[in-house]
């Protein structure tokens, strides 16, 4: 048997996250931890099928605190609907965690990249990189923070990388974008 992530004496109880990039492996870890934490957990992912599947699983493991919506961070009008979705669905909005974002991986696969050198990196993969990680996370902090300030309470988490990451030889615009979150 494995030992609960949070022990007894961290609780949540009656706080409501919204997490982006809820539908992933590593937004759904932590959303179980959350939920396993007493939150109610509402996850946004752009792949909505995904969040969908995996709040489903959540919401039958922790009596109905999980929910999925539908969101793509980079549209203001997306994440203003998620903020709303979770206010609707749990009464309100406690906590918000940027996890949504494209990785180095995103990068060597673009159909324009030479390497990861920056002069031969797909523009539109960097593009699209910086606009995610940066852009995304500061359009859902821009949405959630009204809710947070007229809590009394709240926090704002952006899921990040190593200092290492970011300085790193070749790793840009994953290093830069996660640079400029931090």
């Amino acid at each position: 048997m494995t030992a609960p992530i949070f022990t007894k004496d961290i609780r949540l109880d009656g706080r409501i996250v919204l997490m982006t990039g809820g539908g992933g492996v590593l937004g759904g870890a932590m959303a179980d931890a959350l939920l396993q934490a007493g939150a109610s957990v509402l996850l946004a992912d752009v792949e909505g099928a995904a969040a969908e599947s995996a709040a489903r699983d959540l919401a039958a493991k922790y009596d109905g605190r999980g929910a999925a919506v539908t969101c793509d961070i980079t549209k203001e009008a997306d994440c203003d609907r998620a903020v709303s979705q979770a206010v609707e669905i749990f009464g309100g909005l406690h906590v918000l965690v940027n996890n949504a974002g494209k990785g180095p991986a995103h990068m060597e696969r673009a159909p324009k990249t030479k390497s990861f050198k920056f002069w031969e990196a797909d523009p539109d993969a960097w593009r699209e990189i910086i606009d995610i990680n940066v852009c995304g996370t500061y359009l859902m902090a821009r949405a959630a923070a009204p809710h947070l300030v007229a809590n009394g309470w709240g926090r704002i988490v952006n899921i990040s990388t190593g200092i290492s990451m970011m300085q790193r030889v070749e790793a840009s615009p994953y290093g830069v974008s996660k640079a400029a979150i931090e």
